[in-house]
């Protein structure tokens, strides 16, 4: 057991000074697209979709896309389509696919 109370030195990092660069901050997010408005409505409608459907939420709105589609309203399956692309891109994608609007 070692009884010296003496504090170890420290070393002085080896590092050159360039590496001690000044960090750049971006003026806005990387993910902000500049979309706005439209954005919001998306999520909040994305939001009452997982809040009534849960984990389910991007099949039931792939299911209302493509029931928008049969109707024949074309805004409403859109609309779908693009909450349903918030959640699963891949299922969003498949079912345009599917629908015929490749």
């Amino acid at each position: 057991m070692i009884t010296d109370s003496s504090p170890v030195p420290l070393r002085a990092s080896r590092r050159p000074l360039s590496f001690c660069r000044p960090v750049i901050t971006p003026s806005k997010a990387a993910n902000d697209n500049g979309k706005g408005a439209r954005d919001r409505i998306d999520l909040r409608s994305a939001l009452a979709c997982f809040s009534q459907h849960g984990l389910g939420a991007a099949a039931a709105a792939r299911s209302n896309a493509e029931a928008a589609h049969y109707v024949g309203d074309g805004a409403e399956r859109s609309r779908w389509l693009s909450i349903c692309r918030s959640f699963d891109a891949a299922m969003a994608r498949n079912c345009e696919i599917a629908l015929g609007l490749d």
